[in-house]
């Protein structure tokens, strides 16, 4: 059983024969009484302080889980925000290489058509030519033919 300051301060002795002198013995449990309640009272005080330092320190710890959690889904975010960042450059990339590929396709088409157009004219053309000489030349026999008769009268 603890003692309390009051118990040491009242306790008393039986009389001895040549015993201790009752006012040292008095003054001395008077002294380890205080002392005893000072021990007890700064025991109750860092107790209350050890609490509150608990109290603090959970808060702390909680507040720190907190962070790392904050800073762990910060960091899932940035990778995630750079990973669609990565897809969609891909897909632009790929896509300019389709509308290039399809672009070339087309142009490569419209110079067949353009080829074979041209083609089809100088044939086109040719033949004209061809009819333009023998038009000229029926023209000039013609021509001839007068003129020969024209002589001959």
């Amino acid at each position: 059983m603890p003692l309390t300051p009051i118990e040491i301060k009242n306790k008393t002795f039986s009389v001895a024969f040549s015993g201790y002198n009752r006012n040292q013995v008095k003054a001395f449990l008077v002294a380890v009484s205080k002392e005893f309640e000072d021990l007890r009272n700064e025991r109750i005080s860092l107790a209350q302080k050890l609490d509150e330092l608990s109290v603090k320190l959970a808060t702390y710890e909680k507040t720190e889980g907190l962070l790392k959690d904050t800073l762990i889904t910060a960091q899932k975010a940035t990778t995630d925000i750079r990973e669609a960042a990565k897809k969609e450059a891909e897909n632009i990339v790929n896509k300019a290489k389709i509308d290039a590929e399809n672009l070339k396709k087309e142009t490569q088409e419209q110079m067949r058509k353009i080829n074979e157009k041209i083609n089809e004219l100088e044939s086109h053309k040719i033949n004209l030519v061809s009819q333009i000489k023998s038009l000229m030349m029926n023209i000039s026999m013609l021509i001839d033919k007068e003129s020969s008769q024209k002589k001959s009268q």
